[in-house]
């Protein structure tokens, strides 16, 4: 056991080099790494406190000393996957702005990216989410960011002209839910097409919808006599 020095300069023991805080939360991340494992691969049946205390190699003190509940662990594990793919999107939208580019479809293939690089978090996202939480809650990781993202990239376009601000709302949620369905269809292997035009698709999607709007028309003037 040796000292080190905190932040506000009062001493701090640590064991193996590590603080008591770095030391839970090194336990913390390996237990997002075993929920990950499980929950991609075997599924939101098969994930424990104690299955995931064994593959964490952690006994199950450490795993309250981090989450109230299993279901906890779960949603943490699910939020993780979702953040790091819109974090995705995040990117590839800052370097298409800094060239000047129109930024949607290199959003739309990140994040296809993203899951297609590692089909446990497809699994998490789209499938196990679902399976384990009641419907509405399992999307509350990923959907309002999904809302939230399209709403940004449609008031960029927007047309005031044709469409008001409840448009825009319809048409963000229209798009979480459409593209949703196209990613977890893809990736599932229902939609056998090449990523290339999925990603063609659903840029298709975002343009035909961009415009949508239910707008009551104004009240027609009466004609002149």
């Amino acid at each position: 056991m040796t000292e080190a020095t905190d932040p506000a300069g009062a001493p701090a023991k640590t064991w193996k080099g590590l603080t008591a805080d770095q030391r839970r939360d090194r336990r913390r991340a390996q237990l997002l790494d075993a929920g990950f494992e499980i929950l991609g691969t075997l599924g939101a049946a098969e994930l424990g406190v104690r299955s995931v205390c064994r593959r964490a190699g952690l006994t199950e003190r450490y795993f309250y000393e981090s989450f109230d509940s299993r279901e906890s662990l779960l949603e943490a594990v699910v939020d993780q996957v979702s953040t790091a793919g819109f974090a995705r999107m995040g990117e590839a939208r800052h370097r298409a702005n800094a060239a000047r580019a129109d930024p949607v479809k290199p959003m739309i293939r990140a994040y296809l990216d993203y899951f297609s690089e590692d089909p446990r978090r497809g699994r998490i996202q789209f499938v196990e989410a679902g399976i384990a939480f009641p419907l509405g809650h399992h999307r509350k990781p990923g959907h309002p960011r999904a809302v939230a993202l399209f709403t940004d990239l449609l008031a960029a376009d927007s047309d005031e002209e044709k469409g008001d601000a409840a448009d825009l709302t319809l048409n963000a949620y229209a798009l979480a839910g459409s593209q949703a369905e196209l990613i977890m269809r893809w990736l599932d292997g229902q939609l056998r097409v090449p990523k290339e035009r999925i990603v063609r698709h659903m840029l298709g999607v975002f343009r035909a919808v961009q415009d949508v709007t239910s707008r009551a028309e104004r009240v027609p003037k009466e004609p002149l006599d």
